[in-house]
């Protein structure tokens, strides 16, 4: 019975050493796919700006070094990181107040007309998405609550409303991405 208990028990170890190895590994090409996805973002956004002409302007530079900035930050995305900025912000009583690069941009965008600026907005906002989606891939934490919106929009929802639930879910329940994004910009 020992040699059997032993057997399990070793069998437990090497596997959860070799599922850490390949979790080492696929954190780092998590990580290098989310870059590609913001330089890929960066890129679309960068066109759309030299064919509006607005290449120059304080919308488009801000957010291009914006982007920048996540692109840089993105090995250190996480829900981990998340939560204890949130916890470090509740627990020092830190107003944390928004980045001058953001309030700037944010100001461009006001001037834009409007559909540049809403689509000034949805560069933005698809970046973002990004960073939800690489927490989520990232977390099994994650993974079981979506596992629940999954199995809840599944049975009652539409596929589309399905999609939405989830990343709304998870938009409601997280801290905000702000903390992030700034955290993201001390580092430039």
């Amino acid at each position: 019975m020992a040699d059997a208990q032993f057997i399990a028990a070793l069998s437990l170890i090497v596997s959860l050493v070799f599922l850490l190895v390949i979790w080492g590994w696929f954190s780092g090409y998590r990580a290098d796919n989310l870059r590609d996805q913001l330089f890929t973002l960066r890129d679309e956004m960068f066109l759309y700006a030299f064919d509006q002409g607005m290449a120059d302007t304080a919308a488009h530079e801000n957010l291009r070094l914006l982007m920048n900035g996540l692109i840089r930050y993105a090995h250190r995305v996480s829900l981990g990181r998340l939560v204890l900025l949130d916890v470090s912000q509740r627990v020092f009583k830190i107003k944390p107040s928004a980045p001058a690069l953001y309030v700037e941009w944010a100001k461009a965008v006001a001037a834009l007309p409007d559909d540049e600026a809403q689509r000034m907005r949805g560069f933005h906002e698809a970046a973002m998405l990004l960073i939800i989606k690489h927490m989520i891939s990232g977390s099994p934490l994650l993974w079981l609550a979506s596992g629940v919106v999954v199995f809840h929009d599944v049975i009652f929802k539409s596929t589309r409303a399905f999609i939405d639930g989830i990343v709304s879910a998870v938009r409601r329940r997280l801290p905000s991405l702000d903390l992030l994004e700034a955290d993201a910009l001390r580092i430039m």
